[in-house]
């Protein structure tokens, strides 16, 4: 496999609807919040087994620490040379986010995979507002926000395409709801705009 067939692989791979989760980036208003802002994660687990189907044992990781962070280096060995990417991982300010080290690997590995276009199409989906219960803590209706989410997502990834345009080169978004440089618009606020969910 060269580098490019490689590349092509990562970029249209998708991860099963199974392993994905909903996380909350914050929420609103600060008293008693009723919304909640989130967006679509993968457990790390679930790219270390997409690498292993694509790639079996012709990869490999290194770890090195920077700062109070880490650098993630992926690497493919292929047909014509070594195909690598790295990613920075930092970790959390939040008790929640559990083993610090841990939260800084998995945002490592997460960055690397991306920068190779594995997974980025996740990123087509922007963040979204949902309906939040101060009581419990928890999205309203979590289930189905997150299929709903899904959903929108696997439609993105249909309508857009990820063209590689040379082995080494990043791979780039293009298509309806991006913007030349890849990135989706401004966000409205919560309660209001496309990306109301429920």
């Amino acid at each position: 496999m060269t580098k490019h067939q490689a590349l092509q692989l990562m970029a249209h791979y998708r991860f099963d609807r199974a392993v994905f989760q909903i996380r909350i980036i914050h929420t609103w208003p600060r008293e008693r919040p009723t919304r909640a802002r989130i967006f679509l994660y993968v457990d790390p687990r679930a790219y270390h087994e997409a690498l292993d189907q694509l790639f079996g044992p012709n990869w490999t990781n290194e770890i090195k620490p920077l700062g109070s962070g880490l650098t993630y280096t992926l690497s493919i060995q292929c047909e014509d040379g070594i195909l690598a990417r790295t990613g920075v991982g930092e970790p959390s300010g939040s008790p929640a986010a559990g083993n610090p080290l841990t939260y800084a690997a998995a945002q490592g590995l997460r960055k690397a995979c991306e920068a190779l276009g594995l997974g980025r199409y996740i990123w087509l989906l922007p963040e979204s507002w949902a309906d939040y219960d101060p009581d419990t803590r928890q999205l309203r209706n979590e289930k189905q926000v997150l299929a709903r989410l899904v959903d929108q997502l696997h439609r993105a990834a249909d309508v857009n395409q990820f063209v590689v345009q040379a082995p080494d080169e990043l791979l780039t978004p293009t298509g309806p709801g991006l913007n030349p440089e890849g990135s989706t618009s401004n966000l409205p606020g919560p309660g209001r705009g496309t990306d109301d969910l429920f």
